[in-house]
């Protein structure tokens, strides 16, 4: 097996490991009762070595919340194209629907808001850096874009949330559906589009 195959391979099991300790902790205590220690002892794993791959907890929550950060704007946030728009609004209620029973610990436990807070910060800060090198925002005032992805990353956190302590009654292609309807028709309508 090549070099750096075999340390690829020992660098994901490590980011599993620690991600699967946080969570499993995340079920046991709050996101500020949590320290590294607890991480590291949980995933069996130094802390010269976590210290090696992320600067502190938040990174590591950040780095866990990527997977449906890039689900969701890989094709944002370009409203101007409703199709692939729609379609990143729809992968991003399935992934939560999938994972539903980890989300709802997440989202909806009054003592992690820090956790819904910061994936909604961290969604946020993306979107602003893809919107802003996105030609089709070129004409628009830094804080136009920021309030366009406030509003937009604030909106989708809540409804996700809603839905999932709602219990998912209605379906992925409903709730997806009615959020990038009632986004799209708001956007479109104001100077940004």
């Amino acid at each position: 097996m090549p070099e750096n195959k075999a340390g690829d391979l020992r660098i994901q099991r490590t980011h599993t490991l620690l991600l699967v300790a946080l969570t499993d902790l995340l079920h046991e205590k709050t996101f500020d009762e949590i320290r590294v220690k607890d991480i590291c002892e949980k995933a069996n794993i130094h802390r010269s070595t976590f210290y090696a791959h992320f600067e502190d907890k938040r990174h590591l929550l950040t780095f866990g919340f990527q997977e449906l950060i890039d689900v969701l704007t890989s094709n944002m946030p370009s409203s101007a194209y409703p199709i692939p728009f729609q379609q990143a609004v729809y992968q991003f209620f399935d992934y939560f629907l999938r994972r539903e029973k980890e989300y709802s610990k997440l989202f909806l436990d009054p003592r992690n808001a820090i956790v819904k807070q910061i994936f909604q910060d961290e969604l946020t800060r993306i979107l602003i850096d893809r919107t802003k090198s996105h030609p089709f925002y070129n004409s628009h005032h830094r804080d136009e874009i920021t309030i366009l992805c406030q509003f937009f990353a604030g909106g989708l956190v809540a409804v996700a949330a809603w839905w999932l302590q709602s219990g998912t009654k209605l379906s992925v292609e409903e709730v997806s559906s009615y959020f990038s309807t009632i986004y799209l028709s708001h956007v479109q309508t104001t100077s940004l589009c």
